[in-house]
């Protein structure tokens, strides 16, 4: 039997400065982990911002939260910025998933790509927007 890896997407704003968004959709697991983090840090490596689009995602396990707090840790350390998108609704395994592990707080999260793009820009790593 074939394994199904979760689709996994990069688009570049080369505005300056740069920003990645990488948008997962579906369910990410220990399957997708090794690419989703092969992405991220060849981005970093590159010194390029970072936004992680969860808008479309429909389950994080641990392996792939780990690989996004690792990149998270990895942006701030470099100075470079690191916002998640979390999927509209609160309700989602993704956003319960943020709060039962406490990183909801460790994140820089953001309602939209569209205001996570400048975020990222300007080198957030942690919080959330006044207006989220």
């Amino acid at each position: 039997m074939a394994t199904v890896v979760s689709p996994l997407s990069v688009t570049l704003h080369r505005h300056d400065p740069a920003v990645a968004v990488v948008t997962l959709l579906g369910e990410h697991d220990s399957q997708s982990a090794g690419r989703l983090e092969s992405e991220l840090a060849l981005l970093l490596d590159e010194r390029v911002n970072l936004v992680a689009d969860l808008s479309e995602a429909t389950f994080l396990d641990y392996h792939a939260l780990s690989v996004l707090l690792s990149a998270r840790y990895r942006a701030e350390e470099e100075q470079l910025g690191f916002v998640l998108v979390p999927p509209e609704s609160d309700s989602t395994q993704v956003h319960r998933t943020l709060e039962i592990t406490g990183l909801e707080s460790t994140f820089a999260l953001s309602p939209t790509v569209d205001e996570a793009l400048p975020a990222s820009r300007s080198g957030r790593t942690t919080g959330r927007p006044s207006r989220y």
